[in-house]
């Protein structure tokens, strides 16, 4: 919901995917001027040599694709724009300006790793093993006191994360006005800036490795010294 795509669409029915199917019925156009094309089905193929009547090497297809696009498909007349051609819409919206582009804060809610119902202590806040502090954050805490918030983390960058601000609380946090809906709050630790999730749980999985190496090496050294232990304490008893 948070990228707006309201449903999946059904399997196993090219007819509820338009786009694409669109797409490759438009490239068959393009196909139809060179010896050496495949057909929808094998029905349809027969006993045409499509490997040994290739005409085209991958640079040449490129290139004429490139041409069909641009010179070809925008140039002609297009139903679904009530008979505009796709460049002169292009033309007339660019005239209007075009959005602007989503903010680091939006796509890191859109395509970020939500974790829900963290507490937020002195300490501050706590994902995925790494700490974010902040002042704006324990101005949060003040007024949230034990009650737990959202928080979205980046996957590319664990150097900060977004942290929620309940409804209840939007507007009442000094500096921060009604219309912002979270906090981006940095990780304690600087050296997390610019690293991405993959990278850091990849190197708990290490560390987990080798410390369940050293307790094996360990082990033996513990078990003598228990048994150790536990003789002179029986030597001491009689």
């Amino acid at each position: 919901s948070r990228v707006s795509v309201p449903r999946v669409v059904p399997e196993q029915d090219p007819r509820k995917r338009g786009t694409i199917e669109a797409f490759f019925r438009i490239i068959k156009r393009l196909c139809r001027y060179f010896a050496g094309r495949s057909f929808s089905n094998v029905v349809k193929q027969g006993d045409y040599p499509a490997e040994e009547l290739a005409s085209l090497t991958v640079g040449e297809f490129y290139r004429s694709l490139i041409r069909f696009i641009v010179d070809h498909y925008h140039m002609r007349p297009h139903r679904g724009l009530e008979g505009r051609t796709p460049y002169a819409q292009w033309e007339e919206l660019a005239k209007q300006g075009l959005p602007p582009a989503p903010s680091d804060e939006q796509l890191a809610v859109a395509f970020g790793l939500t974790r829900r119902q963290r507490s937020i202590t002195k300490h501050g806040i706590e994902s995925v093993g790494i700490s974010y502090n902040s002042m704006e954050l324990a101005e949060l805490h003040m007024k949230v006191g034990q009650k737990k918030v959202d928080a979205i983390v980046e996957t590319e960058d664990l150097g900060h994360v977004y942290v929620l601000i309940p409804k209840h609380i939007r507007g009442r946090i000094e500096g921060i006005p009604e219309s912002r809906h979270f906090l981006r709050v940095p990780a304690v630790d600087p050296s997390f800036k610019g690293r991405t999730l993959a990278d850091h749980l990849l190197a708990k999985r290490a560390v987990r490795e080798v410390l369940k190496q050293e307790e094996a090496l360990g082990r033996p050294i513990r078990i003598s010294a228990h048994r150790d232990l536990l003789d002179l304490s029986r030597g001491v008893m009689d």
